[in-house]
């Protein structure tokens, strides 16, 4: 330390000394002013003033409940849409709210709940809902339902009672791992979600750099803005911080390599790619991110919860244009949905490893609770054995010239519907998409209102936002409506080009614009948490019977 050094040092420590409140006080204005300068360069200008107001007015007497008012307006319209969305349900004049006093019989319950399936399903046998259920055909349903029944109350958390659904598992994670390119090393889990599978890779990544670094306090995950919020909610569980990388437009919705390179620090433990991602159907940049993810010594960890098992086929069939795989020697786990493009049902997905060493980090033990030694693979300990027997069937039953065939079917349809909203002039694709999923966005009409103006002619349409637009993921069940769907996606265009306030009385279109611009997010959090509390709660004009 130099003479001058040391002077200002000794200047420095006396004034905090004689002086330790305004010392407080000005390194708290310091703090707010850095903080004020960062948001306003990451969400520019505009917005921080917005934002800024919004908390100026919700702070003063009275602001906060303007704001309170306004949001319950936005409130009810989200209930009175989801209560009406339901109306049809058999559910919604009789809510039970108590166990009945005495019993039902088996032939009064499986009649009503018969009912209540065919009224909700009818829907799906339309081909107007885009995703969400994924089906091949009856006799591929009956195998699935049947294979639950037979192990339906098989327990994987008791292998030696229940050896069957223990290989079960076992092969289905090689099968998957062998159609994502992995060799005999890779490994991994049947979860019951594709959230929980990207849970389990987080919590794992999280454990294995810090059995590397017992001092890491702060671990850091790379991921696009476009990567599934599940790698927010397992930073959200384990203490992990999200840094996001932007997607622009002009890189085709994905991020940058040079953006991810300039992100990674020494908290960074894992850098994460999608493969499609959700919003848009496009494929990140994987080889080119694998090699920084190489060259820093990190994990790379590629979300294929949605398309795996159909980006696997494209890729063997040479109509993919990106890798993604386990043939690439950085990609270190792979996130693999079975009940979407596998065509079985809903609870299983699977997380790869490209190693045995790897996949021990995911596991949670514990040595010293007095009920016995405890263990358990991922998040669930008890795990329903018949969903995992289903799946293992429903795959078994397909084979690969199965997957193959239907692979092919799903490409012909997205294509068509991909070149038929291309051809509409007043649309425009986003991506472009690169399989399964497409995305579009309109600067002529409100994308939004399109979407209200499609539901009313029984269309189910997914609205999306940073940038609006909708989106639909194309399965078999979309095949025979095609031509159906491009036709009344053309007419509807068209009276929005001829009547710009054309628009559903009852629609969603002023939510979901309001909540793309409002720049204080805490408010459009509030919203949502409001709206899970309205989906799982009875409604107040239900009657509330006895039986």
């Amino acid at each position: 330390m130099s003479l001058l050094q040391s002077i200002e040092y000794t200047k420095i420590s006396n004034f905090v000394k004689n002086n330790p409140l305004l010392f407080l006080e000005h390194s708290f204005i310091a703090y707010c002013t850095f903080s004020f300068v960062r948001s306003i360069l990451k969400a520019g200008v505009s917005n921080s003033l917005q934002r800024a107001f919004i908390k100026f007015v919700r702070f003063i007497p009275g602001g906060n409940a303007v704001v309170k008012a306004e949001q319950q307006k936005i409130l009810e319209k989200i209930e009175e849409y989801t209560n009406s969305s339901g109306q049809e349900s058999k559910f919604s004049s009789d809510l039970q709210t108590q166990i009945p006093i005495e019993g039902q019989n088996s032939e009064f319950i499986l009649k009503r709940m018969t009912e209540i399936r065919d009224n909700d399903w009818k829907k799906f046998t339309t081909g107007k809902v885009f995703g969400g259920v994924y089906t091949v055909d009856r006799e591929h349903s009956q195998l699935l339902n049947s294979a639950y029944c037979l192990f339906s109350s098989f327990n994987p958390l008791y292998p030696n009672l229940f050896p069957a659904t223990r290989f079960f598992e076992i092969e289905l994670v090689q099968m998957a791992a062998r159609m994502l390119g992995g060799d005999s090393n890779a490994t991994g889990s049947i979860t019951l979600s594709g959230s929980e599978s990207i849970l389990m890779a987080c919590k794992t990544y999280r454990d294995y750099a810090r059995s590397k670094n017992p001092y890491l306090l702060y671990p850091e995950i790379i991921a696009p803005v476009t990567a599934h919020p599940a790698f927010d909610k397992a930073a959200e569980y384990f203490g992990l911080k999200i840094v996001k990388i932007d997607v622009k437009r002009e890189f085709g919705m994905r991020p940058n390599p040079n953006d991810v390179a300039k992100a990674i620090n020494s908290n960074t433990i894992l850098i994460v790619c999608s493969a499609p991602g959700f919003p848009h159907g496009v494929i990140d940049p994987v080889e080119e991110i694998a090699q920084i993810a190489q060259a820093h010594n990190l994990p790379l960890h590629v979300d294929c919860c949605l398309g795996g098992f159909h980006l696997a086929w494209l890729k063997k069939l040479d109509l993919l244009q990106r890798n993604f795989d386990f043939s690439i020697p950085a990609v270190t786990s792979i996130s693999c949905d079975i009940h979407k493009f596998g065509f079985v049902h809903k609870g299983a997905s699977v997380i790869l490893y490209k190693n045995r060493e790897l996949r021990k980090y995911q596991f949670t033990v514990f040595t010293e609770w007095p009920g016995g030694l405890y263990c358990s693979p991922a998040v669930n300990g008890s795990r329903p054995g018949g969903l995992i027997a289903q799946a293992w069937a429903g795959v078994m039953h397909m084979g690969q010239n199965g997957f193959i065939e239907q692979t092919k079917i799903i490409w012909e349809a997205f294509k068509t519907i991909k070149e038929g909203i291309a051809a509409i002039p007043e649309l425009k694709l986003i991506g472009p998409p690169d399989a399964c999923i497409i995305a579009w966005d309109s600067e002529v009409i409100d994308i939004y209102k399109l979407a209200d103006l499609m539901e009313s002619n029984g269309w189910s349409m997914d609205r999306l936002h940073k940038p609006k637009c909708l989106h639909l993921v194309v399965t078999p069940g979309q095949i025979k409506v095609i031509n159906e769907f491009l036709e009344d996606l053309r007419k509807t265009v068209n009276q929005l080009v001829s009547n710009p306030d054309n628009s559903i009385v009852d629609g969603m279109a002023p939510v979901y614009g309001l909540a793309a611009t409002i720049p204080e997010r805490t408010i459009v959090s509030d919203l949502l948490k409001d709206y899970m509390d309205i989906v799982f709660s009875p409604q107040t004009t239900q009657n509330s019977n006895l039986i």
